[in-house]
């Protein structure tokens, strides 16, 4: 890398950084990030439905780390 030059992420690097860092508009006492808020406040429906999609993807062969 040059000098002056900013570094480059990955795909996805940067939202798996931002959904895994505790975030000043959830719950502070127990450091809840925003992967968990989301599985936390989502309905028992939705919760489902990603776990089928995922689950279809892994008999599929495809990526187990798909929602991760």
């Amino acid at each position: 890398m040059e000098t002056g030059e900013m570094p480059t992420l990955k795909k996805g690097s940067f939202v798996k950084w931002y959904d895994h860092r505790i975030h000043g508009a959830l719950w502070l006492e127990i450091g809840e990030n925003p992967e968990e808020a989301l599985i936390q406040k989502a309905p028992p429906e939705s919760l489902l439905g990603l776990f089928f999609s995922l689950s279809k993807k892994i008999s599929a062969g495809g990526d187990t780390n798909a929602f991760l």
